[in-house]
């Protein structure tokens, strides 16, 4: 192979990977796919080798965390992608089905009756699974707090604002809040003592 084979080869990847890159940011900006496509797109992008995880999520101004979790939605059994992607299995629960870490069957049962059942009857069937499957992984010392919003409340909606405008999740924004009103607040204890 010549020299100017193996450059416009070259060019020819760099297009192709700006392209992707471009695609990429202009779906997460708009929100308008959905994130079994995502997942995909991220992985790919991820396999040419010229960039980490954290770095494509600080290109792109998204938390790693987000991208993980996109990136998860490819190790779901067909039949479930495809109600994530119709929207019929939301994008959290797609995220703890894959946490779960089921059988295949199990999973495509889930997704069929997500498809075909009533969602009330999923969300018992999703929950009695993480009930016995949150049993054996749940991490010593894990201390859970429950904010009792719902998510149509205003505190929860601005809350997620928030979150939003740092490109990371609710969970990740309320832990670093919470760590700062603690740190600021034993600061305070600190300096009171020394009077």
């Amino acid at each position: 192979m010549d020299e100017s084979t193996l450059a416009s080869d070259k060019i020819m990847e760099s297009s192709d990977v700006e392209a992707l890159d471009t695609s990429i940011n202009e779906s997460v900006l708009r929100r308008n796919v959905d994130p079994v496509t995502l997942g995909m797109w991220i992985k790919m992008r991820l396999a040419k080798g010229d960039i980490s995880l954290s770095q494509y999520a600080k290109r792109i101004g998204r938390a790693k965390s987000v991208l993980s979790e996109w990136i998860s939605m490819t190790d779901l059994t067909p039949e479930m992608q495809i109600e994530v992607k119709a929207g019929t299995v939301l994008f959290s629960d797609a995220v703890k089905v894959v946490r779960l870490h089921l059988p295949p069957e199990t999973e495509i049962a889930l997704a069929r009756e997500a498809r075909e059942g009533d969602r009330e009857a999923y969300l018992n069937t999703l929950n009695r699974l993480l009930s016995v499957r949150g049993k054996r992984v749940s991490l010593t010392g894990l201390q859970v707090i429950r904010i009792p919003w719902g998510t149509d409340s205003r505190e929860y909606s601005a809350l997620k604002q928030f979150a939003d405008s740092e490109g990371i999740l609710i969970s990740e924004y309320c832990h670093r809040v919470l760590t700062q009103h603690i740190q600021s607040q034993m600061g305070w204890i600190t300096h009171a003592r020394r009077f």
